[in-house]
Parts: structure tokens; C-alpha cells; sequence
């Protein structure tokens, strides 16, 4: 006879019961089961984000997005008025990546901006932070290796950057971990539909967030369970339980995108623009090898996810008797094939930051299982690990910015061969200390990392928050928020103005030339940037000036001079009350004086169509 009780590492666990066990009244002879849900989870859990929330909010992390670097602003831009945006732009990528876009304006509505920030950081930190532990439950049985895990890796600065720079890439990495965690759990083998349902579920998550990791973790819960199943039926029902998952979460995102003011099918607009993505020249955007790589140790994911797959692949029949594991390996090596033509043809991937992080997705559950048949096993051993992981997760934020970087590279490289080669070892504990504490060496010493991390940034990315915090209360003071905001500034003049420690510049490379965003930039990309802007050379009248006026019929605007200087601004401002097709009038002039940055003269003027001749007044 068979009971059911329940164990810390198991959901399920059966226990023959002797036959001299059972009691002899006639309703204990007959056989049941008692079914006792696992909640040691919670426990965990709870003790992880404690730990992890007190160190991402300890004052050591920026949690605003980089100064100049407009795509989080754009997302901040549909967070604050998601409903009109769309009514007056239409949908778009950014205002359809419909889970980030929820959390986002769940927190600008309860909270004032600056602060709503920080808690859409920390609300998909713990999203991650739970993915992690699903995939440490998935793999690693003994609760003490979980924990130095989970925290080994939440902890890590490459592991949190995901998150704090209020992009999607770290929300959209969770759900796809979370599907992956859930196709290779073993928690839940015999239950293949609910299976299905939980991986399905977080890939249509991760989909709706951004793509790439969405259709990664689509192909690799296919293969994990075309290649894990032990028959027919069992792969029809975990099948057709993802894509009951998949379908059942992009149908509840399409009614929370209706019910936001956006489209039921959200992933069309997105589709649109990854097509005009693929189809663009990578050599556009992509800088030669040789020139960003010697200086981005952030790359060491690359070797060392190569170290994660090969030591896998040598233990896979330890890993993995039901050949599971092989549907992922396959799945991720295909992965790593793609992202090295993409190199060789000059797309660019690995030399941004947020898509180089995507490799996390392969090298987080191959860790985990490795560690999870590690034979290394001693409390106290995992007591001292955890002590030395502590020490090596301290970042090196004053690197000399002298330092050779073959130096670096070398330290990196032979942290990742240490990886290996422990992991191969199937010593556990040894391969993680080095895997992480390559992570934190190459996050110390990549400047671009550094100063988006640290709050020691001379550049502080929360004063760009005060500051278009500080326009918003002007359009307020000013009694236009009613009417469509539009912005002009002279983004070479801002640049002249940079000769404040705290003001910098964010360099995209295009077509040969870098372009740098600056403070401007940042600020109004949080009010839509180029979709609402009248240009970038004021006071000269460009294309998106007259595209602007152009839709003064369908709503009135305000448009926001942003000016380092008085007589900037009144030479803008000049320039368009001479528009003979306009009545302006000028409804406020001020100045934004922030400590640690220049004075900002601001003007704002209302704009509407001047009627033509014999027009029938409305």
C-alpha cells in the first residue's frame, strides 16, 4: 500500500507501508491516499527576497535607468498615459510589451515618479528571484545548495543589472526561466499536463515581453519534452498542455492590453517592428570586434555558458537518465550557433549589454543541474562557500581605469576553465564560487556596468528623473496638461553644456557616426522623445516639426522648449509664432535649477491651427 507525504525537496513522495502497519478496522484496510501540498517553497522563498531586497535597495545600486539612453524613458512615456498615447501614436513596440507595460503602470499609478521606479525595479527583481528558485528546486535537491545558489547568482552585479536599468530584458529572462524550470522539474513528473501548463503559461509570458527570450524558451520546453518523453500519450499531454498555457496567457494579456487601452492582439505591433529589425543592416549598429571587445569583460558570459554546456554535455547521463536534459542542450547549442553567425555577419548582438545577458538563459539551468549531482556535500563546507561568495560579490567599483585588459581577460578566461574543469569534477561548490566570481570580476571591470550600477556614478542617473519630474509639475503649472505634449532642444548645445561632473552622454553607435543622448534626451523620452518631438536642432524647422503641426486638427499642443541658455529658448519660441499657419501663446518661463546640474531655461507655448480664410466657425 502506498502513502503520500510530503518531504523538504518533494512535492510527492511515496512510502511503502508494511502490511503489520495497517490498523485492522475495515475502512483502514481499503487504500488511500493522502495528498499533502509541498510549502516549503514559501519559506524559501521568503528568506531570499529578505536577504536580496535589503542588498538591491542598500544604497550600493542605481535603480534608474542610464542618463541619455531613451528606450527605458519610452517605456516610462506609456506607463504614465498608456490610454491617450496610444489614441494619439497608435500602438507600438513600446507600448505593447504588455507585462512590463502592467507592472509598470500598476507603480506610476499608486506612487510620485522617482519612487515608482524603484518599485517596478524591485517588483521584477522578485519576479526573477522566484525564477531562480524554480529552477534551483527543479535540479538541486538539498535545501542548503539551493540557497547558496539562488543567492550566489541574485546577488551577482551581472544578475541584478538585468533589472535595474528599468528595461525588459530581466523581466522578459524570469518568465523564460520560469518555463524552462518548469519542463524540466521533476517535482511534477506524472503530472505532464500541469507540466505543460506551467511552462506553456511562462513562455506566453515571456513572449509577450520580448521575443528573443520568449522563443527561445518556446523551442527549448518543445525539446525538452519531445526528447524526455516515455511515450506517446504522455508527450501528446504535455503538448497539448503547453500550448493550452501558452494560448490561455496571450488570450489574459490581450484582454489586460484591452482593458489598458490598447490592442486585444498585442503581439502585431512588435511583430512589425522585429521585422524591421531583422531587416536592417546589422553592420549599421555593430562596431568592429576589435575595438568593443578588448574593453567589455561583460562578455565572459559568452566562454563561460560555453564551459556550463560543454561540462553538461560530458554528464548528461548523470544529469538526466530520462534524456530531458538532452532536448535543452540541443535547443541551447543551436542558440549558441545562431548568436556566432550572427557575429561573424556583423549584427552587433554581443556587444549589447541587455542582449548578451539573454545567454543567462542557458547558463542559469545548466548550473543548476550540474550543481545538483555535485558530490561535494558538507553544512559546513556550504557555510564557508557562502562566506567566500559573500567576499568575491563585493564589486570592485574604483578599478584603475589604466588596468590592461588582457590582464582582466586572462583572470576571466582561466575563471571559466576553473569552472569547467569542477564542474566536470562534479564538484559543485567550487564550480560556482568560480562562475560567479568571473560574473562580479567582469562587472567590476567593465566600465560601462560600473557606471550604470554604482550610485557612485559621477553621472547620477536620478537626477534625470528629478529633472523630467520637474517638467511634468511645469506643464501642469502651466495649465496644458490637458493638450498633447510636444518638446524642442538643440542636442549639440546640451552636449556643449556637459561641463557638469554630473551630466554625461549615452553613445549609440549608427551607420559610422555615434550619436550621443544626453540629459535632454533622457528627460523627454519619458515623454515620448521622437514621436512627440518638433526635432533636435531648434530653432531650426525640420521634418518632425511640420509632421507635428500637422496634427494640431486632431488635438491641441503645448510644446516644451528645453534651453541652456534664456535667448535659446526665445529664439525657439520666435521661430514658431513666424509659422503662418499657427497662433501661439506663451504660457510659462522659467528656469529648473537641480543640484549638480546646469540651469535649465524652460518655455512653454501653446500651439493650434490658425483657421482659413471662409472656414465656418465650429
Amino acid at each position: 500500500m502506498l502513502e503520500y507525504g510530503c518531504l523538504l525537496d518533494r512535492c510527492l513522495v511515496r512510502r511503502e507501508i508494511a502490511p503489520s502497519e495497517l490498523p485492522l478496522d475495515q475502512t483502514a484496510r481499503i487504500q488511500s491516499y493522502r495528498v499533502v501540498p509541498d510549502t516549503s517553497w514559501l519559506g524559501e522563498f521568503a528568506v531570499l527576497a529578505v536577504v536580496c531586497l535589503l542588498a538591491l535597495n542598500s544604497g550600493l545600486y542605481n535603480l534608474f535607468p542610464p542618463m541619455g539612453w531613451v528606450d527605458p524613458g519610452l517605456y516610462i512615456f506609456n506607463f504614465q498615459n498608456l490610454v491617450q498615447n496610444i489614441a494619439d501614436y497608435g500602438a507600438n513596440y513600446h507600448s505593447t510589451r504588455v507585462p512590463f507595460i502592467f507592472l509598470g503602470w500598476l507603480s506610476y499609478r499608486i506612487f510620485e515618479p522617482a519612487l515608482a521606479q524603484q518599485v517596478l525595479v524591485n517588483l521584477c527583481y522578485l519576479i526573477g528571484l522566484g525564477s531562480l528558485l524554480c529552477v534551483a528546486r527543479a535540479s538541486i535537491p538539498r535545501q542548503s545548495s539551493r540557497l547558496i545558489f539562488v543567492l550566489a547568482l541574485a546577488l551577482s552585479p551581472t544578475w541584478i543589472r538585468c533589472f535595474v536599468e528599468g528595461y525588459v530584458d530581466g523581466l522578459a529572462s524570469a518568465f523564460a526561466l520560469l518555463g524552462i524550470a518548469a519542463a524540466l522539474s521533476r517535482h511534477l513528473d506524472g503530472s505532464e499536463a500541469v507540466r505543460g501548463l506551467a511552462a506553456g503559461a511562462a513562455a506566453g509570458f515571456a513572449v509577450a515581453t520580448h521575443p528573443v527570450p520568449g522563443i527561445f524558451a518556446s523551442a527549448a520546453i518543445f525539446m525538452i519534452f519531445l526528447t524526455g518523453a516515455k511515450s506517446w500519450r504522455r508527450l501528446s499531454i504535455a503538448m497539448l498542455g503547453a500550448f493550452c498555457g501558452g494560448l490561455g496567457s496571450l488570450v489574459l494579456l490581450g484582454l489586460v492590453s484591452f482593458w489598458l487601452g490598447g490592442p486585444f492582439l498585442f503581439l502585431l505591433p512588435g511583430a512589425e517592428a522585429g521585422t524591421r529589425m531583422f531587416s536592417a543592416p546589422g553592420s549599421s549598429f555593430a562596431l568592429p570586434v576589435s575595438v568593443w571587445l578588448p574593453e567589455a569583460p561583460r562578455a565572459v558570459l559568452v566562454p563561460l555558458t560555453l564551459a556550463t554546456v560543454l561540462a553538461a554535455i560530458t554528464l548528461r547521463r548523470a544529469i538526466s537518465p530520462d534524456r530531458r536534459v538532452d532536448g535543452f542542450l540541443l535547443i541551447s547549442c543551436i542558440a549558441l550557433g545562431i548568436l556566432a553567425l550572427a557575429e561573424f555577419h556583423q549584427r552587433g548582438v554581443l556587444q549589447f549589454r541587455f542582449y548578451a545577458s539573454y545567454l543567462l538563459m542557458i547558463f542559469v539551468p545548466l548550473c543548476a543541474l550540474l550543481i545538483g549531482i555535485g558530490r561535494d556535500a558538507s553544512a559546513r563546507r556550504d557555510l564557508a562557500l557562502a562566506a567566500a561568495l559573500a567576499l568575491a560579490l563585493i564589486p570592485v567599483w574604483r578599478w584603475d581605469a589604466a588596468v590592461r585588459f588582457d590582464l582582466v581577460w586572462a583572470l576571466l578566461l582561466g575563471g571559466c576553465l576553473l569552472a569547467l574543469i569542477a564542474f566536470v569534477l562534479r564538484r559543485a561548490r567550487l564550480g560556482l564560487l568560480a562562475a560567479v566570481s568571473a560574473l562580479s570580476l567582469a562587472t567590476a571591470t567593465d566600465g560601462e556596468l560600473a557606471r550604470i550600477l554604482t550610485v557612485d556614478n559621477p553621472a547620477k542617473p536620478r537626477l534625470q528623473a528629478q529633472f523630467a519630474a520637474k517638467i511634468r509639475s511645469a506643464v501642469i503649472a502651466a495649465g496644458v496638461s490637458d493638450r498633447r505634449i510636444v518638446t524642442w532642444f538643440n542636442r549639440e548645445s546640451a552636449e556643449r553644456a556637459n561641463s557638469s561632473t554630473a551630466v554625461s552622454s549615452y553613445g549609440l553607435y549608427f551607420a559610422g557616426t555615434v550619436y550621443k543622448f544626453s540629459l535632454f534626451d533622457g528627460a523627454t523620452a519619458s515623454m515620448g522623445w521622437d514621436l512627440t518631438s518638433l526635432g533636435f536642432e531648434m530653432p531650426k524647422l525640420e521634418g518632425a516639426f511640420y509632421r507635428q503641426i500637422a496634427a494640431l486638427a486632431k488635438r491641441p499642443a503645448a510644446a516644451v522648449l528645453l534651453c541652456v541658455t534664456e535667448a535659446e529658448c526665445r529664439e525657439g519660441a520666435l521661430r514658431v509664432s513666424l509659422e503662418p499657419s499657427l497662433i501661439v501663446s506663451e504660457r510659462l518661463a522659467t528656469r529648473i535649477e537641480i543640484p549638480d546640474l546646469p540651469i535649465i531655461h524652460l518655455i512653454i507655448i501653446e500651439m493650434t491651427s490658425r483657421p482659413t480664410a471662409g472656414a465656418t466657425p465650429g
